[in-house]
């Protein structure tokens, strides 16, 4: 009997996974698609910055796009300027910045 209880929550957990996939979908685009410029990372392609409603948009590599609310326009400016972004991006997000996924894209190589 413990196995079969183990197999249905196995089974829940991956209709779930399934579900949140599906959700993201691998076609879905971002909401608000934001003018994003390319960024030297190893493994952010390009971030936008909108300066009214303070949203910053992030793609990655793998085609995942998130966003990150209320960065003040200073705190994008920094970003931006940094010599590393790589450093100032992982500096932001140990200081609790937040990310949000909201779509994905095809990425684009080349």
């Amino acid at each position: 009997m413990p196995h079969l209880a183990s197999s249905i929550i196995q089974s829940a957990v991956a209709r779930h996974v399934l579900k949140v996939l599906r959700d993201l979908s691998y076609s879905s685009s971002p909401k608000t698609e934001f003018e994003r410029r390319r960024i030297h990372s190893n493994a952010v392609v390009s971030i936008g910055y909108d300066q009214r409603t303070r949203t910053l948009q992030v793609e990655y590599y793998n085609g995942f796009v998130y966003e990150a609310y209320e960065l003040p326009p200073d705190t994008h400016k920094k970003l931006i300027q940094s010599r590393c972004f790589d450093a100032a991006y992982r500096n932001l997000i140990k200081e609790g910045m937040v990310l949000c996924p909201v779509g994905h894209v095809w990425p684009l190589f080349g």
